[in-house]
């Protein structure tokens, strides 16, 4: 009897474990990653920081990309090995989240904790200058974007509102944080499968999207080899009356900047 239970004990110990593994291998599209494999896949801080024209005032990054600390300095926990795999806006709620670029909606609905709303765009080479299509995940939206897949967005379009969908009742308590968290995948090919608010390309390459505004580099290796003096990087945006002030590649930053 005493071994019946230990071995049934034994069981449910390797279930679980195995239970376990596989929803990591479906945070990550399927497969599990270990940090080797995700540095490989790009995941890694480059270092990139904005320059914004004179004359406005942008929100800025509040928790860059591969950072292993959240915006408020606490350790982040999760299944990228501790990293981000995108970059941090902190913004007030209802503030208009905005296409950096034209593109198609290739996603969109809710999910639970970490995610909240979310919207993925897909953009064509030509629309943001660089080698390969670009996808890029808002996410914390406040409501659920309007916006359908298959639905065309043109640069400056918003796209939905910031919020703190996805925050709340975890680290961030009752309150959450809104703010706007933008990760991007590169591809060559404009093909993709959807499960649950992952978006998977043929191949899962990280790009910081910080990539958009530099020297048309689609590779967070050679962003992070730039010089260091090369590594801030010229950003062109919108301010609130539509106006869009160019300075640095086609992409915009994704929230509107304030005339001063």
């Amino acid at each position: 009897m005493i071994r019946r239970f230990a071995l049934a004990v034994l069981a449910l110990t390797l279930f679980a474990s195995f239970d376990a593994a596989a929803q990591k291998g479906r945070m990550m599209g399927g497969t599990q990653e270990g940090e080797t494999d995700l540095a490989q896949r790009g995941l890694f801080a480059t270092g990139l920081s904005p320059v914004f024209p004179q004359g406005v005032d942008c929100p800025g990054i509040s928790s860059p990309f591969g950072s292993p600390n959240r915006y408020d300095g606490s350790p982040r926990k999760n299944d990228f090995g501790g990293l981000h795999n995108g970059m941090d806006i902190t913004l007030e709620t209802g503030a208009p989240l905005l296409a950096v670029a034209d593109g198609e909606v290739a996603h969109a609905g809710t999910a639970g904790q970490l995610v909240g709303n979310f919207i993925w765009i897909r953009f064509a080479p030509e629309a943001t200058g660089l080698p390969t299509y670009v996808f890029a995940k808002y996410q914390h939206l406040n409501e659920p974007s309007p916006l359908r897949p298959g639905d065309m967005v043109v640069q400056g379009q918003t796209i939905g509102l910031a919020g703190n969908t996805g925050t709340t009742g975890g680290h961030y308590g009752f309150a959450g944080y809104t703010h706007l968290h933008i990760n991007l995948l590169a591809s060559q090919s404009p093909d993709f499968k959807t499960a649950g608010p992952m978006l998977r390309p043929e191949t899962i390459v990280y790009l910081d999207p910080m990539g958009l505004y530099g020297p048309g580099l689609a590779d967070n290796f050679k962003l992070k080899a730039l010089p260091e003096a090369d590594k801030r990087l010229p950003v062109s945006v919108m301010t609130g009356d539509g106006k869009r002030l160019a300075n640095g590649p086609k992409p915009i930053w994704p929230v509107a900047c304030k005339t001063k």
